[in-house]
């Protein structure tokens, strides 16, 4: 999951902005999350109740006589308390507020008192530690993330303490920055395929749920393979099918990343156990020229599938679908592989790449 870090300076002028919020939320889009290290909270209370005191004491000092115009009333000055209370409240389920250990509060506090790391001087003042947690901050979600972890902010010095602190962080200097940021990160392809192979059974057994199929393994033909013998999809007069009601294991064997110009893909070598029948469609005859379809479904207790597929990510790399890119091989194992302790070889090929494959690809090699 990506995640993006707000610094007190990544709303406008270093106000909450409820607008400008909202923006950012829809930038990073589903499967994104929002973190917010609590002191930019408090910082974000402490602007707004000076904001109102300034306000206030500009109106004190109104000239004008209330005999030609009345004296507006002077602005509500909040508890700073119950402005974080209010932040706090108006974020909750759109956002994460991170409370560092004590430990990082003691570090950030020991750099703004030696002026060392975060730590600088402001109009002959001490500052620092704020930016010393949200420096916490991103190093934290850096650990924990799955996908790119981005600190949002306008502060040039913070964004060049986080490059040299945090090298795997991104960092954007305004919600317009964000977005190609997030498109220009691409995770290791090791970490890919470890997540992919967590999140596909869960992702196929829903779609088997929803759609009452994994992926749409019929667009390009299923084959039938017990040791050397391969037996395809459609032979007549016996017409044989895939059935997989659920996803236990998926393998991934081989592995690549690609694009187009609106996607992110990962091209990959899938192997998939779990309930897998075959469906026979006997054609008897009941009558000199007439046949009658009689199905029969054959559990395969002991085989697994084979299918070259395009897996399709998010610009926040969150698994959005799926699909073969090749025929799905339904590898029945003989007694010699069911005694060989070797991996089985990968039995199936790609044939197109996505926006190739299903009836489009078929209609465009027979058309060729």
């Amino acid at each position: 999951m990506t995640v993006v870090i707000l610094d007190t300076n990544a709303l406008p002028h270093g106000h909450y902005n409820e607008r400008v919020l909202n923006d950012l939320i829809e930038v990073a889009s589903r499967g994104a999350k929002i973190v917010i290290p609590e002191v930019v909270v408090w910082e974000w209370a402490e602007h707004a109740r000076l904001a109102q005191e300034s306000l206030a004491e500009v109106m004190k000092h109104h000239r004008v006589d209330e005999t030609l115009v009345a004296r507006p009333p002077l602005p509500e000055i909040p508890d700073i308390e119950e402005l974080v209370t209010r932040i706090e409240s108006v974020l909750r389920g759109r956002a994460t507020i991170w409370s560092p250990p004590a430990g990082v509060w003691r570090d950030a506090l020991m750099q703004q008192v030696l002026q060392i790391g975060a730590g600088e001087r402001k109009a002959g003042t001490k500052t620092g530690a704020a930016d010393a947690v949200v420096l916490a901050c991103v190093e934290d979600q850096v650990y924990t993330a799955e996908g790119a972890a981005v600190l949002l902010t306008k502060d040039d010095r913070l964004r060049a303490a986080c490059k040299a602190r945090c090298e795997d962080a991104l960092v954007a200097n305004g919600v317009g920055q964000l977005l190609p940021q997030l498109n220009a990160f691409e995770p290791a392809e090791e970490d890919l395929v470890v997540r992919a192979m967590e999140d596909l059974p869960l992702f196929l057994n829903e779609e088997i749920a929803d759609r009452g199929q994994a992926m749409a393994f019929d667009d390009l033909g299923v084959e039938f393979q017990s040791g050397t013998a391969r037996l395809a999809g459609d032979t007549s007069p016996r017409m044989s099918a895939i059935l997989l009601s659920h996803v236990d294991i998926a393998e991934i064997h081989a592995f690549s990343i690609a694009r187009d110009d609106t996607n992110r893909y990962g091209l990959a070598e899938l192997r998939i156990f779990g309930d897998i029948s075959m469906v026979i469609v006997e054609q008897l005859q009941i009558a000199p020229v007439q046949y009658a379809p009689a199905p029969e479904v054959v559990p395969l207790s002991m085989a697994h599938i084979d299918v070259t597929v395009a897996i399709r990510w998010n610009h926040n790399w969150q698994l959005e679908g799926i699909e073969p890119t090749g025929v799905a091989v339904v590898s029945i194992p003989d007694e010699d592989e069911l005694d060989d302790e070797d991996v089985p070889e990968f039995r199936a090929t790609a044939l197109g790449f996505p926006g190739r494959t299903g009836r489009s690809a078929k209609l465009s090699s027979s058309g060729g």
